[in-house]
């Protein structure tokens, strides 16, 4: 049967299937994010229970234990301070970049003239 117009040959992908590609992608971010995540707490080489342990077992004397817990809590606080310094830095950093990029798209635009048109003179107005 013969065909008017030429087909168009080339893939198009539905809705659904790039919804899935972008969540595959996010997924596989998420993965790298999470191995990151367990590397750098490796090499910081905490362990949660630890301070409990020592304390059932009594290895220390309490002003040491007190010590040890304040030394902690205060790390602890460091490490967030410098988390989330870390992604609002990050944060500011994507929002420069979509803002610029949203000033070169606005550019082009405000270049363009457009020219007058000329409009006829009416006579007679509202009667």
């Amino acid at each position: 049967m013969p065909v008017s117009c030429e087909m168009n040959r080339k893939k198009v992908k539905s809705k659904s299937e790039l919804l899935c590609d972008k969540i595959d992608g996010i997924i596989k971010q998420a993965q790298k994010q999470i191995t990151a995540f367990t590397k750098t707490k490796n090499e910081l080489e905490f362990e949660s229970g630890l301070l409990k342990k020592a304390m059932s077992m009594k290895l220390g004397s309490e002003e040491d234990i007190r010590q040890v817990a304040a030394d902690m809590k205060t790390w602890k606080t460091e490490v967030k301070s410098d988390v989330k310094s870390a992604v609002n830095a990050k944060k500011q950093e994507l929002r420069f970049e979509r803002k610029e990029r949203r000033k070169m798209l606005k550019l082009p635009e405000t270049e363009k003239k457009t020219t007058a048109k000329r409009t006829r003179k009416k006579r007679g107005g509202f009667i």
